[in-house]
């Protein structure tokens, strides 16, 4: 008898009576208990993408700082809801160090708001302007620029960090209206890392520090609110109602120059960038709302070293604002009668600290309730008198000659064949101004091993005797000063090194 196996029948007729053919689908089938049941390709995906989802919300959760600015200034708006609101202030770090919406109300009688935060562009400006005046019929919007507001490319981690923390208080219609407003922008979605719109959690800052990630998730169970976990989270900053916060600390303006660039060959608004701030004076438009595009103060040294550049950019720009039907001041082009930043009210080299910030929105207030009253109208003043409180930018050599003295110095550094470092001193100055410069070669511990006698000439040539690391430093001063010096610069270098 053939077989398929040794002992196997091949045919019904040589299996026993009773016994199943093993090939048949009968005998296959296994009891109802022990069958094994895949799962539709549809509940697969689902469940892979649920498990995604998880995975990112739970990173985001980790790795999102808790009290970040923006979401310290979204949180207290979001508390103000039943609060009564007229003007609204917005803008980048520039803005919300400028503007402190109290001392703006105390002379212009308005009741504002800051939602003013760092890095925000002028989209996300638009939006917040847009949530406000749906929020509160805010009827006056004072949208503060800085020297690079309008220069650079959208930040994409303030972007996203920002939107998420707006969106935490919004109905559903404006959180949709949000998401699809940022990852569709232009200048936004051409960036790589516009991607982080879907993985918040590669915005963050802290990335996979465990300190880091331990003290996030510390904040986040201490039950504070964003508001008061940013007090922590911000070194000097604190808030002080209204969407406003900022520091007491006073730059030493002496060092600047060992941080601060000098100035750029080419300085251009972007295109994306006015785009969106003749958005929002059409929107104003359409709402009835006053907009005022306000060039904020800026330390001397940007004035001086990037004047020339900025008046053309911003005269162009004024021209298209007010065309719009809005309202234009550049208090970085206003007489020293009318307003000047003094010494002590800088933070940091671009932001007012508390003091800068009180004195210059006092002044802002004045100036535009001096606009929207009528004395000047009265007198037959054009702009309510305020045009000769400002230099226009066809008087820029005028405005130049305004400031007085030595305003920031820069240093440059290169390692020569022959083992010696040049170094190279840029100044900053008013028109006219004669400075002399003396180089000095530091140790690690800052100790002088060598210096240059002070001198017009801003170049030296000074021996390096090893390769220990040193710094190099100038220090500058008026021709004629008694003093050590009145500006330096310091550049830290190891022989075959250069920053150039």
């Amino acid at each position: 008898m053939r077989t398929s196996r040794k002992g196997t029948p091949t045919s019904a007729a040589d299996r026993p009576a009773g016994e199943k053919d093993a090939r048949s689908p009968l005998a296959a089938e296994l009891p109802a208990h022990g069958r094994r049941h895949r799962l539709p390709g549809w509940a697969v995906l689902l469940g892979v993408v649920a498990v995604l989802l998880g995975v990112n919300v739970a990173l985001s959760y980790l790795m999102l700082t808790y009290g970040a600015e923006s979401e310290a200034i979204w949180s207290s708006y979001y508390q103000a809801r039943d609060t009564q609101i007229d003007t609204v202030v917005v803008g980048s770090s520039y803005a919300a160090h400028a503007i402190d919406p109290a001392a703006l109300d105390a002379s212009l009688g308005s009741s504002s708001w800051s939602l003013a935060m760092p890095a925000q562009d002028p989209r996300g400006s638009y939006q917040a302007i847009k949530a406000a005046i749906e929020d509160h019929g805010v009827r006056r919007v004072i949208f503060g620029i800085g020297v690079d507001t309008m220069v650079e490319d959208p930040w994409p981690n303030a972007a996203v960090v920002s939107t998420l923390a707006k969106m935490q208080g919004e109905p559903v219609g404006r959180k949709v209206e949000d998401a699809v407003s940022l990852v569709t922008d232009p200048g936004f979605l051409a960036n790589h890392k516009s991607l982080g719109v879907m993985f918040p959690w590669t915005m963050g800052t802290i990335g996979f520090s465990r300190s880091g990630i331990r003290a996030n998730l510390d904040k986040r169970a201490s039950g504070k609110d964003p508001l008061s976990a940013a007090e922590g989270t911000l070194p000097g900053w604190s808030y002080q109602g209204q969407g406003y916060g900022n520091a007491a600390t006073v730059l030493d303006a002496t060092s600047v120059g060992t941080y601060w660039n000098p100035p750029a060959k080419g300085m251009h608004h972007l295109k994306t960038n006015e785009d969106d701030v003749m958005r929002m004076a059409e929107l104003c438009q359409q709402r009835n709302v006053e907009l005022y595009v306000v060039v904020v103060p800026q330390p001397s040294y940007f004035t001086l070293g990037y004047g020339g550049m900025l008046c053309k950019e911003r005269a162009a720009l004024a021209r298209r604002v007010v065309g719009a039907g809005g309202r234009w001041l550049d208090y970085s082009m206003a007489r020293p009668g009318h307003y000047r930043a003094r010494g002590d009210e800088w933070m940091d080299f671009g932001h007012l600290n508390f003091s800068g910030a009180a004195r210059f929105s006092r002044v802002l207030g004045k100036d535009v309730a001096r606009i929207e009253g009528d004395a000047g109208r009265r007198q037959g003043e054009k702009d309510n008198g305020l045009c000769s409180s400002f230099f226009r930018y066809g008087q820029l050599d005028d405005m130049l000659h305004s400031y007085e003295g030595l305003s920031v110095v820069t240093l440059r550094t290169s390692v020569l064949l022959d083992g010696r470092v040049r170094a190279k001193a840029t100044p900053v100055a008013a028109p006219d101004t004669k400075v002399e410069y003396r180089f000095q070669l530091l140790d690690g511990s800052d100790a002088v091993l060598s210096q240059t006698a002070y001198s017009a000439s801003p170049k030296a040539d000074i021996d390096l005797s090893g390769y220990q690391p040193y710094k190099v430093r100038v220090l500058a001063r008026q021709k004629g000063s008694t003093k050590p010096f009145e500006r330096t610069a310091t550049v830290v270098l190891k022989s075959g090194e250069s920053n150039e």
